[in-house]
């Protein structure tokens, strides 16, 4: 039995020191970061992979090319505001407003110690011109209620949680994030995302199935009922194919991680009367 131990022990060390990226392949075992697999911008702060499984230079590709792009698109960021979700500094998204009369947009500032006050830059000039009833009306940002349908970005960005996902579950595994590096059915899907060299178009499922500040909508362990930023996990078909499924703010978002159909998942859906991957019993 100790020596067993001793073995698996062995194994696990030696293994801390010859890893490699879970995307471009490449030995990471001096990286210094670990990976988030849902943004913080997005409310993450407790899901993320070790060091060296998702390397540095993967790791700032990410960070600038898929999440910066993400976080900016309308939707993104326009739910963030209106939710109060802050980035890893602690600021709430700036919006967009236009009075009725002006000639330049003003911006909308929230506080995200304090989700009452909202601050609005305008000129002075601009000012005096409200103030003595010159102008009257005020356009606040429209709510983006939908995120795009077609949109590489988020394409992308949800192969991106998929892949890593895989890592989360198998890297506790003895050889499982060799498996996962090696295997080639994963290579498509990693090529897509992180060096875009497929010129196929990806697709993906979005919907909105339950309300941005309403509580989760399926407990099976009784617990109290709370707000969720997001969830994800994978799932398979009854066809065999491997989908990642992620929730933000009610949003669900679904990919098929081994090619870019997602015809399977919408015979899942007939089957499962609609229901969620994350919720089905």
């Amino acid at each position: 039995m100790i020596l067993v131990t001793a073995i698996d022990f062995y194994i696990k060390f030696t293994s801390m020191f010859n890893m490699r990226c879970v995307f471009c392949k490449n030995e990471s075992s001096l990286s210094i970061s670990v990976e988030h697999i849902i943004p913080q911008s997005l409310g993450n702060t407790k899901n993320f992979l070790p060091k060296g499984i998702v390397c540095d230079s993967c790791n700032n590709y990410f960070a600038l090319k898929i999440e910066k792009p993400l976080l900016e698109q309308p939707f993104f960021k326009n739910l963030r505001a209106r939710n109060w979700i802050s980035n890893k500094k602690g600021r709430i998204p700036s919006e967009d407003i236009r009075f009725i009369g002006a000639k330049e947009k003003s911006i909308v500032h929230r506080s995200k110690k304090d989700k009452t006050p909202i601050e609005i830059d305008i000129d002075t000039d601009f000012f005096s011109s409200i103030i003595n009833n010159e102008i009257t009306e005020l356009i606040f940002p429209t709510e983006v209620e939908r995120p795009e349908e077609d949109n590489k970005i988020i394409a992308r960005f949800i192969g991106k949680v998929g892949v890593e996902t895989l890592a989360q579950i198998l890297y506790l595994k003895d050889g499982g994030l060799e498996y996962l590096t090696d295997d080639k059915q994963f290579d498509p899907i990693r090529e897509y995302v992180r060096f875009e060299r497929s010129h196929t178009k990806w697709c993906y499922y979005t919907r909105k199935i339950y309300d941005e500040t309403g509580d989760i909508q399926y407990n099976p362990k009784g617990y109290k009922p709370k707000e969720l930023m997001y969830e994800y996990n994978l799932f398979y078909t009854t066809q065999s194919e491997l989908y990642i499924c992620i929730i933000i703010k009610g949003h669900e978002f679904t990919l098929n991680m081994g090619g870019p159909s997602i015809d399977g998942y919408m015979d899942w859906l007939i089957e499962n009367n609609n229901a969620s991957p994350l919720y089905i019993k």
